[in-house]
Formats: C-alpha cells, sequence, structure tokens
C-alpha cells in the first residue's frame, strides 16, 4: 500500500485530510490559485489563534468600511448619512437594540445596490426570505387574511 500525500496538513497541530470530507476540519480559503478552497489550518487551531487577538476600534472602524464598500457599494459616510435617517424600523417600528435585541440594519435591493430604508432585522429577513418580491409579500398576505 502506497502512502498518498494529504490534501491538507495544519501547520500547528499537524492533523491531516487525505480525501475531500477531511477538509470540513479545514478554514476556507477564498485565494483562487488553492487548489483544495482551505487554509493549511484546521479550524480548532484557528480560533484558539484569534481568541487571544485585542479587537481595537482601529480594526472595528476599518472592518466596518470594508464590508459597507463591498456589501453596499458605498462609502461609510453615505452608509452613516442612510443609516441616520431613522432611528425605527420602517416596517413594525421597532427600535434599535430594543428588550428583544434586534438592531436596525441597512435594507438594499441586491440587484441594483440602491437603498431601500432601515429595517430591524426580522423585517430585514422576512423580506429576503419572501425573495424581495411584491407578488410574494402579496401572496402571503392574501394566506394570512384566508
Amino acid at each position: 500500500m502506497t502512502h498518498t500525500e494529504p490534501l491538507r496538513t495544519c501547520k500547528i497541530c499537524g492533523i491531516e485530510a487525505y480525501i475531500q470530507d477531511g477538509l470540513h476540519h479545514f478554514v476556507k480559503c477564498t485565494k483562487p490559485s488553492n487548489q483544495t478552497g482551505r487554509r493549511n489550518m484546521c479550524k480548532r487551531c484557528h480560533n484558539k489563534n484569534n481568541r487571544g487577538r485585542v479587537v481595537t476600534e482601529k480594526t472595528v472602524e476599518r472592518n466596518l468600511n470594508r464590508r459597507v464598500t463591498k456589501h453596499y457599494n458605498c462609502t461609510i459616510d453615505e452608509y452613516n448619512e442612510r443609516m441616520a435617517t431613522s432611528d425605527v424600523c420602517e416596517v413594525c417600528g421597532v427600535e434599535n437594540k430594543d428588550k428583544t435585541g434586534h438592531k436596525l440594519c441597512y435594507d438594499h435591493d441586491h440587484t441594483t445596490m440602491k437603498f431601500r430604508g432601515v429595517l430591524c432585522t426580522n423585517c430585514n429577513r422576512a423580506i429576503g426570505q419572501l425573495g424581495d418580491t411584491k407578488e410574494a409579500i402579496k401572496m402571503a398576505l392574501n394566506y394570512l387574511e384566508r
């Protein structure tokens, strides 16, 4: 029986994955050059490494700026200006971070990237689950009225 090379080996603990199913133990990698789609660090070691990290205000700001630019296709100033348009959900009226813990979020059209309004997480998810279409929401309303 010949020894085959592992698909991935953790650089910290040495755990190895010899088959595709074993790769789920390794952290995902988004680099297109990575053939397995996984990094050379298992999830357990990755989590241990990140536990001791100090999160600074600068890091939080940089991450928010990156997320806003990538997901909403706008600047952080535009994002803040749009989020300041309402301090309650524009669908149900719940306040930001009320006793239920729902926070307000930026609602946008995923096709045009156009800002639609400020919604709580529940309303934003509900509209998204219904496919972001008026027709689907009308069908749900008709169902509830029966």
